[in-house]
């Protein structure tokens, strides 16, 4: 009788991760909000401005539906049979999977595996989907936001050293972004002779060939990627108004920094979450971000973790329609998504 083989540490702790991450998400709030005790008790008898609040909520599904729809074309570009409803039911389950599993990169992780399970076929290139799909999402993050840093703020000095560093990063991986995306859509790259050597490669030479002729179906479809730049960008305004609603929400008007000044800041505090790999969702760090964000435009950091801790509020909501439909589906989403292991 074979011995079963022993579980290595990360493999006993690796199932524990999520509870792990919320458990240091909710200390960073827990530190964000003892640290600024004095000024978040002075906001404890703000109204809540419903007006807002709906329309933040109204905004982000509106800007979370652009995002599946966006993910949608890229598959569509590739000649693979998913329709638009299903995209949206798997985005919405993946959508959640980012508050149970490390980081954002549990949503992408849990799309890839339910549509790959459907393919006999090139799973590698629906893999290639979904992480091309972040990367737009992130080109666009960082092209409004480099946008935005082109109308003419008063700064002061030290929040002016930084605003020129978010300006750097934001046009630098602008440029590089937009770059790369040029050099893939040319196929004479794609033609080159040494590409072949690559598909020689046991086992991975499949995956390279797969993902190649995936490229140049795109080459094919310009409109597709194009398409895909323009909704990331509309995705993105939409989530970052969401933002500067959420504050309207919690805060009065003149402790709020201005729309344009969101459009700003608040691309590099969701950069700071996404980074945050081990936390699900990023929360804490998402927070505390905002809090600086807001720090830099003269307000009050406690407005800016209250307006943080809205946009959670918001973002759990929309997290809702992914949970009901894996309740409904237990069993098949159960075959579906990937195991902690």
């Amino acid at each position: 009788m074979s011995v079963p083989a022993r579980r290595t540490l990360w493999q006993r702790f690796k199932p524990w991760m999520p509870l792990f991450g919320w458990i240091v998400g909710g200390l960073i709030i827990a530190i964000l909000v003892y640290r600024n005790a004095d000024d978040i008790a002075k906001l404890k008898d703000r109204q809540i401005v419903w007006s807002a609040a709906i329309g933040a909520v109204l905004l982000c599904g509106i800007s979370l539906l652009l995002t599946f729809v966006r993910w949608w074309l890229l598959i569509w570009g590739l000649d693979f049979d998913v329709k638009l409803y299903s995209a949206v039911r798997i985005g919405f389950v993946g959508y959640l999977s980012n508050y149970v599993g490390p980081g954002s990169a549990g949503g992408d992780l849990v799309k890839a595996a339910i549509v790959a399970k459907g393919q006999t076929s090139r799973r590698a290139v629906v893999a290639a989907t979904v992480l091309l799909d972040r990367i737009l999402g992130l080109l666009a993050l960082f092209i409004v936001g480099g946008l935005a840093s082109l109308i003419p703020r008063d700064w002061h000095a030290q929040s002016s050293a930084i605003f020129t560093t978010y300006q750097f990063v934001y046009w630098g991986a602008s440029i590089v972004g937009m770059l790369g995306l040029v050099v893939m859509m040319i196929p004479a790259i794609t033609r080159l002779g040494w590409w072949k050597l690559l598909f020689k490669v046991p086992v991975a030479g499949n995956i390279f060939s797969e993902l190649m002729q995936g490229i140049m179906l795109y080459q094919s479809r310009p409109r597709v990627i194009v398409a895909c730049v323009v909704i990331s960008l509309l995705g993105h305004v939409g989530m970052l108004s969401t933002f500067y609603l959420c504050g309207m929400s919690v805060n009065s008007a003149n402790e709020l920094p201005d729309l344009i000044t969101h459009l700003q800041l608040i691309p590099a505090a969701e950069l700071a979450g996404v980074m945050a790999i081990f936390i699900p969702g990023g929360v804490g760090v998402l927070e505390g971000a905002v809090g600086k964000s807001y720090e830099l435009a003269g307000a009050q950091v406690a407005s800016g973790i209250l307006t943080g801790l809205a946009f959670r509020i918001v973002s759990v909501l929309m997290a809702l329609p992914g949970l009901i439909y894996y309740l409904l589906f237990i069993k098949q989403m159960k075959e579906q998504t990937p195991s902690t292991e």
